[in-house]
């Protein structure tokens, strides 16, 4: 069996991409409104609009690495930057349990 996986990501291609949308603050300001969106109906509506953001800054080459974004695990990186939101030691359990459901939803979907 072949372990892909990077830097406790599923593989090279995530990681990296995770890299791209976190680094700078503008693009992870915007990565985390996209996943903090309230109106997405589906989990796959919040995963295909950050799929698109991060496509959209490829073909602005923003992005420059050579990413093949069907190897990247979106759900994984909604799902670290739903965490990224809170500072859980100061948290309200309501937000803990809320964001706790939405990461598990997207879990199931993956």
């Amino acid at each position: 069996m072949n372990d892909e996986t990077c830097n406790g990501w599923t593989n090279w291609e995530t990681w990296n991409a995770n890299l791209w949308l976190t680094n700078d603050e503008g693009t992870y300001n915007r990565a985390r409104e996209i996943v903090n969106e309230e109106y997405f109906v589906y989990h796959h509506e919040m995963i295909d609009a950050l799929e698109a953001f991060f496509q959209e800054l490829q073909d602005e080459q923003i992005i420059t690495d050579h990413i093949t974004t069907h190897r990247v695990n979106f759900y994984e990186i909604a799902q670290s930057l739903l965490w990224d939101e809170y500072d859980l030691e100061d948290c309200e359990k309501d937000v803990i349990e809320e964001t706790q459901e939405k990461s598990k939803w997207l879990e199931e979907m993956a």
